[in-house]
């Protein structure tokens, strides 16, 4: 579900900005759900 939304803002930003810009905000993306999914190894 959330996932949709930001596929759909993902497309959004894409049409209104360049496509460097774009290819830099998914590795944001996808570096925060990464880091979402994949506790640090320093946790407990």
């Amino acid at each position: 579900m959330w996932f949709g939304s930001i596929v759909s803002h993902a497309l959004c930003v894409y049409r209104s900005r360049g496509l460097r810009t774009q290819v830099y905000n998914l590795n944001l993306i996808l570096t925060g759900l990464l880091a979402q999914k994949i506790p640090p190894i320093s946790d407990p």
